[in-house]
């Protein structure tokens, strides 16, 4: 069978589930290749019955479906502990196939990755600031009566540097509403498809597999280079 003609899920997860006397567990993530659900939107499966992996590829069976899901696309830090049960290996799948946020080049600046497919179009994001490097996995994220908002931030340990971006995740776009300007700032496009991205009114597209480096304007008195 062919890539293409298989169910699968992009950035999955395999979590615990109690329903009355009945516990087991379930895969979610966002399902392409399914005769019955669009491509593209999330879903979390019936009960597990086995995971399998084979190769770079967990193979997920239900009582009624087969999953395929790259390792290199499994939201690591999202499985609780009865997820991770299915693994024995965890930790070492977690260490070869989990996602590198790494901020490119030497200097202090900022890493956000995002796809148009994931929850709030995020996947993650990374500082680099005085020699400490921050991951954050997970955003915080406001529910508004119109549009939620996206809030990517931390306060450094060692300069207490406070760091703040925030955006809207549109469904045509990311528009950004609070922004650093004190910092080198990439973001990658890690979809299949382009994404348009809001910063201080000026609308970027950035095409699949590309990074939009947005430059700090604290030495230069201006919007920066793009």
């Amino acid at each position: 069978m062919r890539w293409f003609e298989m169910k699968t899920l992009k950035y999955w997860y395999i979590t615990a589930v109690r329903k009355g006397e009945w516990k087991g567990c379930i895969a979610h993530g966002i399902v392409h290749g399914h005769q019955r659900l669009a491509d593209g939107i999330k879903i979390h499966t019936s009960a597990i019955s086995t995971v399998t992996i084979v190769n770079d590829t967990a193979i997920i069976k239900t009582k009624n479906s087969e999953y395929y899901c790259r390792l290199n696309e499994a939201f690591f830090h999202l499985f609780d502990e009865p997820g991770k049960r299915y693994f024995p290996n965890f930790e070492e799948l977690r260490e070869t196939y989990e996602r590198r946020l790494e901020v490119p080049g030497q200097r202090d600046g900022v890493l956000i990755v995002l796809d148009s497919e994931a929850e709030y179009y995020y996947i993650g994001a990374t500082f680099r600031c005085g020699g400490e490097n921050i991951e954050i996995r997970i955003p915080t994220v406001h529910i508004g009566t119109f549009c939620d908002s996206v809030l990517i931030g931390c306060l450094t340990g060692k300069t207490r540097q406070a760091i703040d971006y925030r955006y809207f995740p549109f469904s045509d776009r990311v528009e950004f509403y609070s922004w650093m300007q004190t910092f080198d700032t990439y973001i990658l496009n890690a979809g299949t498809q382009p994404i348009k991205v809001a910063v201080k009114a000026q609308e970027n597209v950035i095409a699949p597999g590309c990074t939009l480096l947005i430059r700090d304007t604290k030495d230069r008195g201006g919007d920066g280079d793009v």
